[in-house]
């Protein structure tokens, strides 16, 4: 479960480093058959049609002024997918690369095991004491 996190709070931090004050990020989780799909909406910059085949590349880092602005080597990605693809996940993103409409960055993780399958997504995800609480 802690690499889950790591990617959930990878997507999160990104969505936050690249959304400007006052903007909006959303999470959805859900339940579809037997995987659970995690998305991170944000309505920042977006990122460019050019760009989307490479933004999970190593070290990649667009060329936006704000993303050039902001720490990074340009790793995170690289390691949510290669964490996603660890637990038999997929990961993708959606933007239109205009900023003001953001990304969505979504995760689909399968449900493995017949207890898994049975529980209620909250379940799933608080599988320990431990809480987070997104402002």
């Amino acid at each position: 479960m802690e690499r889950v996190r790591q990617i959930i709070a990878n997507l999160v931090s990104n969505a936050y480093n690249y959304t400007p004050p006052n903007g909006q990020i959303t999470i959805h989780i859900r339940r579809d058959q037997d995987e659970v799909q995690i998305g991170v909406k944000d309505n920042g910059i977006g990122i460019a049609p050019e760009e989307e085949k490479r933004i999970f590349e190593r070290f990649y880092r667009g060329e936006d002024p704000l993303v050039l602005a902001t720490a990074g080597n340009g790793l995170g990605l690289s390691i949510s997918k290669q964490l996603v693809e660890m637990h038999q996940g997929r990961i993708w993103m959606e933007s239109q690369g205009v900023p003001g409409y953001g990304s969505v960055f979504y995760v689909a993780l399968p449900l493995k095991t017949p207890e898994e399958k049975n529980k209620k997504i909250s379940e799933i995800l608080d599988d320990d004491d431990d809480a987070y609480i997104l402002n």
